[in-house]
């Protein structure tokens, strides 16, 4: 489906299409009519799907976004749209076209790759909007399948970010606490960050994680 899942901009919003050019040439800001409907919120969260992998909590959250920006235009009780809502989220559930678990784990082994720390890949999918168990699971399978992933992610964390032994050596030893501070601060514990800070050289750093 071209879900994009590496990129979070632009996710969480309103998918209308860009509003008309006005009579002056710039962009008519008059909120239209959307005629509004249970099909039509379905519809928009079918489009927004087709766009972005999201939990239901993000589905959820850009379709009562649509529902306070145009129900009162469209002559919608609100709580009548929640109904709907529910309704809608319910039946993306059923049908497969949301699944927490499986958004849990591609969203934990993106992030992963990225060189996020367990840490903050747990904050990060509890900001989707994800219960405890859900993230955790993700969790215990990205465990299962990398021997010591935050290791593993701190390595790829310091290339893209060109800490510790990605340095010129002229300039580490002046860099060894900036280094450990910002590992610090993406959530790996302090002896994960200093075996990552103090490898001696790239290959040295790129054997530790081999040995994970």
């Amino acid at each position: 489906m071209g879900w994009q899942i590496d990129d979070e901009r632009g996710q969480d919003q309103d998918p209308s299409p860009r509003s008309p050019v006005g009579p002056s040439g710039g962009r008519d800001r008059r909120r239209r009519s959307k005629g509004m409907s249970e099909n039509s919120l379905y519809q928009a969260a079918l489009f927004y799907l087709g766009r972005y992998a999201a939990s239901s909590w993000s589905v959820r959250q850009v379709l009562q976004r649509r529902v306070t920006k145009y129900a009162a235009i469209d002559g919608v009780e609100k709580e009548t749209a929640t109904g709907w809502i529910d309704g809608i989220i319910d039946r993306l559930m059923r049908s497969g076209l949301v699944h927490d678990g499986d958004f849990a784990m591609g969203r934990a082994l993106t992030l992963f790759r990225r060189g996020l720390s367990k840490r903050m890949i747990r904050l990060k999918l509890a900001e989707k909007g994800l219960d405890r168990e859900v993230i955790e699971s993700a969790l215990d399978v990205l465990m299962a399948d990398h021997r010591d992933p935050d290791l593993e992610a701190a390595c790829r964390f310091a290339q893209r970010r060109r800490l510790g032994p990605y340095r010129p050596p002229e300039v580490r030893e002046a860099h060894w606490k900036r280094d450990l501070a910002i590992l610090a601060r993406a959530g790996f514990s302090y002896g994960v960050a200093r075996m990552v800070i103090e490898a001696g050289d790239v290959d040295d750093l790129a054997a530790l994680d081999r040995g994970r």
